[in-house]
C-alpha cells in the first residue's frame, strides 16, 4: 500500500506540474474548468487509493465431510428448467434395488426405489456447523449463543421439497419447520469418507433449518430431490425418475447440526446412511420450551 501512495504521490505532482503549464497558456473560462474538473479527479483517485478497504464480508458457511471447504449458506433458489433438463441428460445409474441417481452411495444396505431398511424410508446425512437463527427463524438475533438449543441440541436441516412440499422454494419460514424424526443408522455409509457406524444407533432429531444443496442450483446435490418422500412412498414410480430423489438416491436429505461435535464424536456418524420416521417432539430431548420466534411470531 506505501508503494502505491507513493506512486500515485508521484504521478499527481506530475499532473500538477503539466497542470500549472496549462493553465498558463488557458485563454478562456472554459479551459480553467476543465483544468479544474481534471485536478479533482486526480485527487479523488488520489484519496481512493489511500483509504484503508474495508473488512470483507463473512457469513457463517457451512461445512460437510465430503466438503471440507466452507460452502455457501443454503439461502437462494432459482428455478431453471434449462439447467434441470441438463441435469437430466447428465449419465445415471440404475438398477433393480435403487433409484435411478447420478451416484450410488459406496456402502448401503437400503434397497428398492424408494429405499427401504426393514420397513422404514432411508435418507443420506451430512452434518454442519451453522451458528444463524436458520430458515426456521429459530433466534433473538442472527446469529445465536454457543449454548443456544438449537446448537446443543440435535437439530437438523432437511431438504427443500421436505420442508415444503407446496413451496421448495420457500427460504424463510417454510411449511414443515418444528417437525422431529427419528433418525436411525444402518450401518451403511453414502460416501468414501463416510464412517461406518453401528446399526440402530436412532436419535430424536427436530428441524430447524433448510438444505438447498443442489435445488439452489438445480444440479445433483445432497438436496436436490424434486419429490417429496410422502410422494414416493405413495407413487413409487415418481421416484424413479432421474432428479426425483438426490444424488444418491434418495428421497430424504438431513443435515445435522455438529456445532459441539454432537454428531461427529458423540454419535461416530460422518455421511452415514439412516433410516427416518416423522414422530412426535415429545419425544424430542431438547428443552420443552424450544420455539422459533421468528417463524412463530
Amino acid at each position: 500500500m506505501a508503494i502505491i501512495s507513493a506512486l500515485a504521490l508521484l504521478g499527481f505532482c506530475v499532473s500538477f506540474v503539466a497542470a500549472q503549464d496549462f493553465m498558463l497558456r488557458a485563454s478562456n473560462p472554459q479551459e480553467l474548468a476543465m483544468l479544474g474538473f481534471f485536478v479533482a479527479s486526480l485527487a479523488a483517485q488520489d484519496l481512493a487509493l489511500e483509504a484503508p478497504r474495508p473488512p470483507e464480508a463473512r457469513s457463517n458457511l457451512r461445512r460437510t465431510a465430503s466438503a471440507p471447504d466452507l460452502r455457501r449458506p443454503r439461502d437462494f433458489w432459482r428455478h431453471d428448467k434449462k439447467a434441470l433438463l441438463q441435469v437430466q441428460s447428465n449419465k445415471s445409474v440404475s438398477n433393480d434395488s435403487s433409484c435411478s441417481s447420478h451416484r450410488t452411495p459406496v456402502s448401503s444396505k437400503c434397497t428398492g426405489c424408494p429405499p427401504m431398511y426393514k420397513g422404514k424410508p432411508c435418507a443420506s446425512t451430512t452434518w454442519y456447523e451453522d451458528t444463524t437463527k436458520g430458515s426456521c427463524g429459530c433466534g433473538d438475533k442472527e446469529h445465536v449463543d454457543d449454548d443456544f438449543w438449537t446448537l446443543t441440541q440435535f437439530t437438523a436441516a432437511i431438504n427443500c421439497v421436505n420442508l415444503d412440499e407446496e413451496d421448495p422454494a420457500q427460504s424463510w419460514c417454510p411449511l414443515n419447520c418444528g417437525h422431529c424424526y427419528e433418525i436411525c443408522s444402518t450401518g451403511g455409509a453414502t460416501t468414501t469418507q463416510g464412517v461406518p457406524t453401528p446399526e440402530g444407533v436412532c436419535k430424536v432429531f427436530k428441524v430447524t433449518n433448510r438444505c438447498g444443496d443442489g435445488w439452489d442450483v438445480n444440479q445433483p446435490d445432497w438436496c436436490s430431490q424434486r419429490v417429496s418422500w410422502k410422494e414416493c412412498s405413495g407413487q413409487p414410480g415418481s421416484c424413479d425418475d432421474l432428479g426425483s430423489t438426490n444424488r444418491f438416491g434418495y428421497p430424504a436429505h438431513f443435515d445435522l447440526q455438529d456445532f459441539h461435535r454432537q454428531i461427529t464424536t458423540g454419535l461416530g456418524w460422518d455421511n452415514s446412511e439412516v433410516t427416518f420416521e416423522r414422530v412426535s417432539c415429545d419425544r424430542w430431548t431438547g428443552p420443552s420450551n424450544a420455539t422459533c420466534a421468528g417463524c412463530q411470531g
